[in-house]
């Protein structure tokens, strides 16, 4: 019987891990509403500032480094189909690099996904191909998060900016 239960421990955390027990379930069905604005105060850096222009421009001065209040944003509008929105969403990344995606999130099965078609550069043909940004949203407790990772997901970033929100909240 341990085994069992070892087992099946070890198989539930391979695939995403044990429920969180304090989490607000989902409303009936599994199916979550993501629409409105979802927001996300964060901290933007900027090198490059001296001590005197940060201020001036807004910013704080601290640890060599002129820091900035910014937002990450997800806006999600219905779009008249069921479980289908479009969704824009736009975050900031150090000295300002931005991403910017605008696409669908679609519901199924209780999971909210959003996807966006892109271009990718693929070496091998020294060409461009068809590809797709798609990841999970995850709302739970009233708190939005996602992380838009690989290389098709990249290609919406500029340098050193991420496709990621980690503690939206609705506005």
């Amino acid at each position: 019987m341990r085994r069992l239960l070892l087992a099946t421990a070890l198989a539930s955390l391979a695939c995403g891990g044990l429920p969180d027990p304090d989490a607000s379930p989902p409303p009936s069905g599994g199916a979550v509403d993501p629409t409105g604005t979802w927001a996300e105060p964060t901290t933007t850096y900027m090198v490059g500032y001296d001590g005197t222009s940060c201020p001036a421009d807004g910013g704080s001065w601290a640890e060599d480094r002129c820091l900035f209040a910014s937002t990450n944003t997800a806006t999600f509008t219905p779009t008249g189909q069921d479980g289908v929105w479009t969704v824009q969403i736009d975050t900031i990344g150090a000295n300002a690099h931005l991403c910017s995606l605008e696409g669908e999130a679609r519901q199924s099965d209780g999971v909210l996904v959003v996807s966006a078609p892109t271009e990718v550069y693929d070496a091998e043909s020294d060409s461009f191909r068809e590809a797709a940004c798609a990841f999970p949203v995850r709302i739970d407790g009233g708190t939005l998060s996602f992380e838009g990772d690989g290389e098709a997901c990249r290609s919406f970033c500029g340098a050193r900016a991420y496709l990621g929100i980690s503690a939206a909240r609705r506005e």
